[in-house]
């Protein structure tokens, strides 16, 4: 019998020392880190910028964390190993700088080290192949602009060109309208002067760049010239196949030469039948009902003041008048960067400046007039109705061919 009770006693313990071990691997596994290597960032000469992710940092605090890579397959394993440790230690996206060979293919992995040992991320390879190139547009011209481009990588080889095909057509982007980029730098930065632009044209470029293995393109981008009105030139954007102003008019004649009356009284502005216009502290033109309806033409020849379909085609392929507010309200070459002039109501008094813009919508009906609205806060572009007094903002486009 007792015999027996320590048969059963003896199995009953292994079995628990085996139970316990597989608790302590699982321990061990949980408490490491967690890394992830998320590719090549650049390549250009003899260096490279390699991008890892820290994602979890186990059951202990991170005391290193970096980039190991190797001109052989499994880094971590080979005697000529490079570990370069990153200078933060924190959760995230991190980058780091290697050092390379022209012409050699290496092998790369992320890292991270705690007290419990060291993990690594799915290995990557660093090419020997074509290179490749971006292209910025870091400020707006007029009849001359200029692009910048950046070589994101050399593919391991020497740079012979680059640049950008450009055309006012879409399919004129080849050989026969190339520009060729001047001034490579340490770095891969270069600029491209592009002059004797026409105003209130569409224009298309496409990066390119060279090496021993061949060409590369990337991809197709477009910008438009300014319209010049009287004296004043308004930056535009192509959205879709509409051109328009980046902002706000500031017209005080209309397209006969007559004069858009400019009030600056209250009072006068509640009495006025006729086209008229009063200016902000911050230089907004706010015009009212009679100016928008005024055959003798509120935007430049060629424009038009949008109707509510206009805008709609405008709002559609942001997501519609619910949420394209957000991307309306962005800055940038190819955006609508809208303005915030308030609204002036029809007892005189300016409202809300500086956080809603109020957009008159083109109409022949004065008894049924109507503004689209824009804030600060939100992200939808609102359709009002509005009566005769109000004074509104307005932004004029023209329809384009891609």
């Amino acid at each position: 019998m007792n015999s027996t009770i320590k048969y059963y006693s003896f199995y009953l313990l292994i079995l628990l020392g085996f139970s316990c071990k597989k608790d302590e691997k699982e321990d061990v596994n949980t408490s490491l880190p967690s890394i992830e290597t998320l590719g090549v960032v650049s390549r250009f000469g003899t260096t490279a910028i390699l991008k890892g992710s820290l994602i979890a940092q186990g059951g202990s605090d991170i005391t290193e964390k970096g980039i190991v890579y190797s001109t052989n397959s499994k880094p971590e394993n080979q005697d000529q190993k490079i570990i370069i440790k990153s200078k933060s230690i924190s959760l995230g996206a991190y980058q780091d700088t290697i050092t390379i060979d022209k012409g050699l293919t290496y092998y790369f992995k992320a890292y991270a080290i705690n007290k419990y040992g060291t993990v690594y991320g799915k290995e990557d390879t660093l090419k020997i192949g074509l290179p490749s190139v971006v292209i910025s547009i870091p400020f707006s011209g007029n009849t001359s602009w200029t692009l910048s481009g950046k070589i994101v990588s050399d593919g391991g080889g020497n740079i012979s060109e680059s640049g950008v095909f450009f055309s006012d057509k879409r399919e004129g982007l080849t050989e026969d309208n190339k520009i060729s980029g001047s001034g490579i730098d340490s770095k891969g930065d270069f600029s491209i002067l592009i002059p004797n632009l026409q105003l209130e044209k569409k224009y298309y470029f496409r990066p390119f760049t060279r090496n021993e293995k061949g060409i590369n393109l990337g991809p197709i981008g477009f910008f438009s010239t300014p319209v010049l009105d009287k004296d004043s030139l308004y930056q535009t954007a192509c959205l879709e196949n509409q051109m328009w102003m980046k902002s706000d008019l500031r017209r005080s004649v209309y397209n006969d030469g007559s004069t858009i009356s400019k009030i600056e009284i209250d009072s006068n502005w509640v009495k006025a039948k006729e086209g008229s216009y009063f200016t902000t502290t911050k230089r907004n033109f706010l015009y009212n009902s009679y100016a928008i309806v005024s055959p003798k033409g509120l935007c430049p020849p060629g424009w038009k003041l949008p109707n509510d379909q206009d805008w709609i085609n405008l709002m559609d392929p942001l997501g519609g008048w619910e949420v394209s507010g957000t991307v309306l309200k962005q800055a940038g070459v190819n955006s609508f960067s809208a303005s915030f002039g308030g609204v002036k109501d029809p007892n005189g008094s300016v409202r809300l400046l500086d956080s809603f813009g109020y957009y008159w919508i083109s109409t022949t009906d004065t008894n049924s007039l109507n503004v689209r609205s824009i804030n600060d806060l939100e992200k939808g572009f609102y359709l009002y109705p509005v009566s005769k007094g109000t004074g509104a903002s307005v932004r004029c486009f023209k329809e384009i061919l891609n």
